[in-house]
């Protein structure tokens, strides 16, 4: 598909409406702006460019879903004193939702439907925030929260090979480290939007 301009046009240095990837890559960040291409813009039909879309999709998918997800499974390892690296057993309706998500994001990531793979991929995402709100390990009434923690921490380890293709090799190998050492970090810096001036 063609890339348009925000009002759905064609760009052209004719009309002044050409936007450069080098100045947008300034702007932002790497992980942004690939993030942006490939889970906002169509693979096969025409897109337009917008600025507020690609900082709504990185704020809301990225710094905050995903985000929020990675610190709190691996503060709740750590302030637990939980050893998930001997924990192998998965099992319930929640690991078997995991399976059948991640089979839906690989078959449309074999037939290039990648924006399509990148919401089911967020949607896996939304579903172990709504498996850690329900289960609360970190209440003294969660029957078993080293089996939540541990169905959480490989959730992350399966987001991480799903991302591999969107995210920097430098970003890959953050996640990596902190998935092994277990310690908390901010990946996804929020953008801040420009103020609106008169």
């Amino acid at each position: 598909g063609t890339v348009l301009d925000s009002e759905g046009r064609k760009m052209s240095k004719t009309d002044g409406n050409v936007i450069d990837p080098l100045s947008q890559l300034n702007k932002y960040n790497l992980d942004a702006l690939r993030y942006y291409i490939l889970a906002g813009l169509n693979t096969y039909e025409n897109s337009s460019w917008s600025e507020d879309e690609l900082i709504e999709l990185y704020n809301s998918h990225l710094a905050n879903e995903f985000g929020n997800l990675i610190n709190r499974v691996l503060h709740l390892i750590i302030s637990k004193n939980i050893n998930v690296d001997n924990v192998k057993t998965y099992r319930g309706q929640y690991w078997q939702t995991v399976c059948e998500q991640i089979v839906k994001v690989t078959e449309l990531w074999d037939v290039y439907s990648i924006k399509e793979a990148l919401h089911e991929t967020n949607q896996l995402v939304k579903l172990a925030n709504k498996y850690i709100n329900d289960e609360a390990p970190w209440d003294k009434n969660c029957a078993d929260p080293t089996f939540v923690l541990s169905n959480l921490y490989y959730t992350l380890e399966e987001l991480h090979k799903l991302y591999l293709p969107v995210f920097s090799k430098e970003k890959s190998a953050e996640f990596r480290a902190a998935l092994d050492s277990k310690t908390k970090i901010i990946l996804f810096p929020k953008i801040e939007k420009e103020p609106v001036t008169a």
